[in-house]
């Protein structure tokens, strides 16, 4: 049987009393992180450009780059392609506070997140794509813009401050493609902000 010396003894105990009154300590605090929506893109469109009624209900379709969605079906001269279907959501809002009522994009809304995968990545390469369309409010099918977000570029990571332990968003870009009738527009949007500053919502217009 062995028996621990009185000092080593009080180290122990100094040990347990410590750990377990910072325990306490960290189970009393309310951890304020300021990280909502730390990922998030957020979009709106410019009064004038659009009416409420042109934007009040909008498509949204998310996919996979062509790389990540090829599905190859047998095998020599009768291998067969396709590719992955992409997921569709329509967004309505309000019409009377569609100018300030954002649609956002994150890692789990609206589209539900798939193995963890989140919106982008920091090798932009293997984020998704996403596809936001407005559409004729009195002829749906009729497309009145058009526009594509790629390559969403994210990195972040977690940052310990005493008890608490809190996600840090450290870049987020992407490239916006917008399609107004045969017009094309490629626009390179940085839309970090400081941690605790309101997102930056990207305006879309004709």
């Amino acid at each position: 049987m062995h028996f621990l010396s009185f000092g080593r003894l009080r180290s122990v105990l100094f040990a347990l009393l410590g750990a377990a009154l910072f325990a306490r300590c960290c189970g009393s605090v309310s951890c304020n992180c300021q990280n909502y929506r730390a990922d998030a893109l957020l979009f709106n469109f410019k009064p004038g450009s659009f009416t409420a009624a042109q934007v009040d209900t909008i498509t949204l379709i998310r996919s996979v780059y062509p790389r990540d969605s090829v599905i190859r079906t047998g095998t020599g001269p009768t291998a067969t392609v396709t590719y992955a279907k992409g997921d569709t959501v329509t967004i309505v809002r309000e019409r009377t506070t569609v100018f300030t009522t954002p649609i956002v994009l994150d890692n789990a809304e609206p589209f539900a997140a798939v193995n963890g995968r989140k919106l982008g990545y920091t090798n932009a390469d293997s984020s998704y794509r996403y596809t936001i369309i407005v559409r004729e409010p009195a002829r749906r099918g009729t497309v009145l813009a058009r526009y594509y977000l790629g390559r969403v570029r994210l990195r972040g990571q977690y940052e310990a401050d005493g008890c608490c332990s809190c996600y840090r968003n450290e870049e987020k870009q992407f490239t916006l493609s917008s399609f107004v009738g045969a017009t094309r527009r490629d626009t390179l949007v940085d839309a970090h902000t400081a941690p605790g500053a309101e997102p930056r919502v990207t305006i879309l217009r004709r």
